[in-house]
């Protein structure tokens, strides 16, 4: 069955503005991360498609790397007082898509904090995703666990090429900033 093409003309440039919003996912050029609408991600290319099929034979391959990844996050933090990683349940075989550290107690201001204190440490971070219900097109929806646990999140490097003394180096950076924004918490 042949996939359908579209191309929109317009000279109406409220109209074309539009479009290319949705096709960005419907993503705010100015709020990273925040949808205003149902986007699409219609972008992919001829070259794309194949190394796309040509990385699914790698696939266990690549999961494998990012399990390993997490289980390096694991060993360097796992005994720290008011860190979480990846959550998981007994029943679930969790894929590694990103290593995701949770800081107990941590609001939205303390998190800009903690990754700003990242990058002066060279560790690029992101912070967790907005609820879904947060957005203009789910408003009203009841998430109180996304929303518990949304302010004290971060995703930090997972790439599969790390090496198990990058992610050392990152976990120390981790834990020299979530000293210091206990201490601040503690100070203030």
């Amino acid at each position: 069955m042949p996939i359908a093409k579209f191309r929109v003309t317009t000279n109406d440039k409220e109209l074309s503005d539009h479009c290319r919003l949705l096709r960005d996912h419907a993503m705010s050029a100015t709020k990273r991360y925040w949808h205003s609408e149902p986007g699409f991600n219609f972008r992919m290319t001829n070259l794309q498609a194949a190394l796309g099929c040509a990385q699914l034979s790698r696939l266990p391959e690549l999961l494998e790397k990012r399990q390993r990844i997490l289980e390096w996050y694991r060993d360097n933090l796992q005994n720290e007082a008011g860190i979480r990683l990846n959550r998981q349940s007994s029943w679930a075989a969790p894929v590694c898509w990103m290593v995701c550290v949770e800081f107990e107690g941590l609001t939205d201001a303390g998190r800009q904090q903690l990754m700003q204190a990242l990058r002066e440490r060279g560790v690029d971070s992101r912070p967790y995703f907005y609820p879904m219900s947060d957005m203009p097109f789910f408003k009203g929806a009841d998430t109180p666990v996304a929303h518990a646990v949304f302010p004290s999140g971060i995703n930090v490097p997972t790439y599969i090429d790390l090496t198990r003394g990058e992610v050392d180096s990152i976990c120390k950076s981790i834990r020299a900033a979530w000293a210091d924004a206990s201490r601040r918490a503690c100070t203030t």
